[in-house]
């Protein structure tokens, strides 16, 4: 859990940095795609269709290319700075 965790506030920092969009923390709780995972793991939620301005954005592939660059870059720092190889 906690390397997941490490994970996810990178993956966070990173869709903030790319985004500027508002930092919404990241959460922990039980989410059924994610037990039983035997490696790190995490959700990301990018921006919400609920949200009307949000919405317009996910419509956007500028948008959209800097949220998968984001993502990436997470990853990749990840996998380069995790203790043990992130196992």
């Amino acid at each position: 859990i906690k390397y997941s965790l490490d994970f996810a506030e990178i993956v966070q920092e990173k869709l903030v940095n790319y985004l500027k969009l508002e930092n919404r923390g990241v959460k922990q709780a039980p989410f059924v795609v994610l037990k039983g995972a035997n490696m790190v793991a995490t959700i990301a939620e990018v921006a919400f269709i609920s949200n009307p301005e949000e919405e317009k954005l996910l419509k956007n592939s500028e948008f959209l290319q800097k949220s998968a660059q984001a993502l990436f870059e997470a990853i990749k720092y990840y996998i380069e700075n995790a203790p043990d190889n992130g196992v």
